[in-house]
């Protein structure tokens, strides 16, 4: 008799999806087949208020020996069958909040779709019972944001502590391990009120003078930071440094037999005369 139950069910489970009304009542046992989880009972068998026969203490759609046996074993069955109810049949049913979608049971509902909480909605935002799109005020993480209500391109960026992808979702401008990092000045980037790069505002003020430390070009008077210092040029040629005791801050030819910068192949150092030794 259960084979019976799980086909006559099938066929309408099927009439549900070509359009049944969620309150139509095929087997007339007073309970709708949006909320009948037997929905082939017999014409005259009393059911419950989910159209299960009285008696079925087995949950397989009928009243037979095998209820009593179990009934009388203090067993507990099987679980109910599958209703009527689904989410591809068109039809509000079931725990669905709208149209097969919603309650739990079925995909998140659309936005503009009817909800009963924020799991209803592909957007997580429930209110006044319909989902809405995600907003930067609506308290939640959502839609491309980062953090709740702050960062991912379209709201505001997020400050620090909260979670980021890409510095451009910081008001530090910095991302680390997907977290907002505090400004520094040391950081390579303007922000924290700096004037300019790790400058000025509450840093060291910019425009730093030949031979003072600097870790960025634009700190520096020469808007030339090299090997760590300020320096008066670019001082790119090979076996050049700006660094060297007696001439910090002025681009100078490393000495013959030198090479601090390893910019010499293999046992070769500098020359002396900005060149490598053969």
């Amino acid at each position: 008799m259960a084979g019976n139950t799980v086909m006559n069910c099938l066929i309408i489970c099927l009439s549900c999806a070509v359009g049944t009304a969620w309150a139509a009542d095929i087997d007339g046992d007073g309970v709708p087949d949006g909320a009948d989880v037997c929905c082939n009972t017999p014409l005259g068998v009393a059911v419950d208020g989910a159209g299960r026969p009285l008696g079925d203490v087995d949950f397989d759609c009928d009243v037979d020996l095998a209820d009593f046996a179990v009934f009388a074993a203090n067993l507990t069955g099987p679980l109910a069958p599958v209703s009527c109810a689904s989410c591809t049949d068109g039809n509000l049913n079931g725990s669905e909040t709208d149209v097969d979608c919603g309650g739990g049971t079925c995909p998140a509902c659309s936005n503009g779709f009817n909800c009963l909480a924020g799991s209803d909605c592909i957007s997580t935002v429930c209110m006044a019972g319909v989902c809405q799109p995600p907003s930067c005020t609506d308290s939640l993480q959502n839609g491309s944001e980062t953090d709740v209500d702050c960062g991912g391109g379209v709201c505001p960026p997020c400050a620090p502590g909260f979670g980021c992808l890409v510095g451009t979702d910081c008001t530090s401008f910095i991302c680390s391990g997907a977290t907002c990092q505090a400004s520094s000045c040391s950081d390579g980037v303007q922000n924290g009120g700096e004037t300019g790069v790790d400058c000025g505002g509450p840093c060291p003020a910019c425009g730093l003078p030949l031979g003072a430390s600097c870790l960025m070009d634009s700190a520096c008077a020469s808007s030339f930071c090299v090997d760590g210092v300020c320096c008066g040029s670019a001082c790119s040629g090979v076996c050049q440094a700006c660094d060297l005791s007696g001439s910090v801050g002025s681009c100078t030819l490393i000495p013959n037999g030198l090479d601090p910068d390893f910019e010499c192949a293999g046992a070769a150092t500098c020359n002396g005369t900005g060149g490598c030794t053969p």
